[in-house]
């Protein structure tokens, strides 16, 4: 018995299945043993399957073929636990499972703790204000479908909208995937990669987000109009008090 893991183009785990004795069909049709989303994968894309002990991949007629070990797959090919195989930006790994986990009623993933989190997205606007969205892995994708590492179901969203990068020197980087809506920090629209830190606001089209420390929110951090607002109100409120102590004062 095998163990098929399927990761995204980061290594991060998207699902994992078993292969016995039966042939696991990978595709985009609903009807494939284990389904694949996204650009670049046909209906019946590929084939896993057991022969004497081993295990072999096909390739079922893909439009985009299938990839081990970075060479394209011309015929059906043996693969174990060090062989790369790739389709479409998922990565395929075979591994054996141990005997002794054979009769679990599940297979082993990896459990993510929230402490185990480097950042959070805290949701002002909208239906989901107050959602906490935490960040885990170093590069983040965001958008309005599942596939995302994190998904966000509002009209304004794009199915592929954005990633957040996360920096060796604490910071981040926010990039737009070509949305429909833009990426938004501090209220103007991005162009191009652009730096966040803890306390910066970012829109995803309609959707406001604070980046904020997994531990309480962050202290937001204002652009220069809001600090003349904020300090235009400030010097409002002195000259109210100012006036209403001449005005009470002298009675």
């Amino acid at each position: 018995m095998f163990v098929i893991a399927i990761k995204d183009e980061r290594g991060a785990l998207v699902s994992e299945h078993r292969l016995e004795d039966t042939q696991l069909v990978l595709g985009r049709s609903s009807e494939a043993d284990i389904q694949l989303t996204g650009d670049g994968i046909s209906r019946q894309h590929a084939c896993l399957f057991i022969e004497s002990g081993q295990v072999y991949v096909a390739d079922m007629g893909s439009a985009n073929g299938v990839y081990v070990n970075e060479q394209k797959l011309r015929r059906e090919a043996l693969v174990d636990d060090t062989t790369r195989i790739r389709i479409a930006r998922f990565l395929i790994q075979v591994e054996p499972m141990e005997p002794n986990s054979a009769s679990l009623p599940g297979i082993n993933t990896a459990v993510v703790q929230p402490g185990q989190a480097h950042a959070k997205l805290l949701i002002l606007s909208g239906d989901e204000a107050g959602r906490e969205l935490l960040l885990f892995e170093p590069i983040v994708a965001i958008g309005r479908i599942e596939e995302n590492d994190l998904c966000i179901q509002h009209p304004s969203m794009s199915r592929h909208h954005g990633r957040i990068h996360q920096q060796d020197d604490g910071s981040y980087i926010v990039q737009d995937l070509d949305s429909s809506n833009g990426i938004f920090v501090a209220g103007r629209k991005i162009n191009r990669p652009t730096r966040l830190l803890y306390g910066d606001r970012v829109s995803f089209g309609a959707v406001e987000c604070l980046l904020s420390k997994t531990e309480g929110v962050s202290s937001i951090r204002f652009d220069s109009r809001q600090w003349i607002l904020v300090a235009a109100l400030a010097m409002a409120s002195a000259a109210f008090g100012v006036l209403a102590a001449l005005i009470f004062g002298g009675e």
